[in-house]
């Protein structure tokens, strides 16, 4: 589960097309590490083939899922946040959204050892939406 789990995080830290790539060196690596073959089948890069070609133990359905919590939580930073600087960077609010970014890692973290995926997502969305203003 942990391998799964370094493959979703790796994707959800990347954006479009060069996230899917990173996504599938970490997939390659790891199936090498762990002594499997890795074939990336010919064709764009989705969340499903790449869900397929990880060997990931959920399905590419679940994949797809955690991508959209992150990417659902990630925009709804400007609707409850929208005035609150350090979340934009706005004003020069480089050290109170620095600030953000780490903590959030850390719960990122702490969540992901506790088990706790859904929360490890939902912070990870949070902090990214402070991360693409950058």
């Amino acid at each position: 589960m942990s391998s799964v789990l370094a493959v979703v995080s790796l994707l959800l830290l990347q954006t479009g097309v060069q996230g899917f790539l990173t996504t599938a060196q970490v997939c390659k690596q790891l199936a090498s590490v762990e002594g499997r073959d890795f074939t990336l089948p010919p064709g764009p890069l989705t969340a499903e083939v790449l869900a397929l070609a990880c060997s990931s133990s959920g399905s590419a359905k679940s994949f797809q899922s955690a991508i959209t919590d992150v990417t659902w939580r990630n925009g709804r930073i400007d609707f409850r946040h929208l005035f609150n600087e350090e979340y934009h960077f706005d004003r020069e609010r480089f050290v109170e959204g620095r600030k953000l970014i780490t903590n959030g890692l850390t719960s990122v973290k702490a969540s992901v050892k506790r088990g706790n995926f859904e929360a490890a997502r939902q912070t990870l969305g949070d902090i990214l939406h402070t991360l693409q203003v950058i």
